[in-house]
């Protein structure tokens, strides 16, 4: 009987939903990087996580091309270089704009999880704005029990 107090509680209570899925986003997030990165000197940093790979080289290819005086044209330097032995880089361009700043984080484990934070931000983000928007809808008001 306490479990479905609990449920009622962390669904009626924002305050409670909003705790318990930072918790449960957090822990589970650092333990999946633990395993798929590494912060050991001398390696890459990567074991997994081989799309933001590509996100992070490409930030990191566009900020070197920006901010150096003389236009590079070599394949290496192209953000979409096809002959990269791994994945290449397929999206737009303004992906690659809003990955410079994770560019600049040296290791690819903080960047990861500085990535993985924002996006669970993000997604708690739009879902609180999903329910205000269906409360709004509906009709649906806090003090219904």
């Amino acid at each position: 009987m306490r479990i479905f107090h609990f449920l009622k509680k962390l669904f009626t209570s924002p305050a409670i939903f909003i705790i318990t899925f930072l918790a449960i986003s957090f822990s589970a997030g650092v333990c999946y990087l633990n395993r798929n990165t590494s912060l050991k000197p001398g390696e890459a940093g990567w074991e997994g996580y081989p799309d933001f790979r590509v996100l992070y080289n490409a930030g990191a290819k566009l900020s070197s091309y920006i901010s150096s005086s003389e236009v590079k044209v070599a394949d290496n330097d192209n953000v979409y270089n096809k002959n990269e032995p791994f994945y290449h880089f397929r999206y737009s361009p303004v992906t690659a704009f809003v990955m410079i700043p994770f560019s600049y984080i040296s290791s690819p484990h903080t960047a990861l999880f500085v990535w993985s934070a924002l996006i669970i931000f993000v997604f708690l983000f739009t879902l609180l704005l999903f329910v205000r928007h269906m409360q709004k809808t509906f009709g649906l008001n806090n003090t219904q029990k």
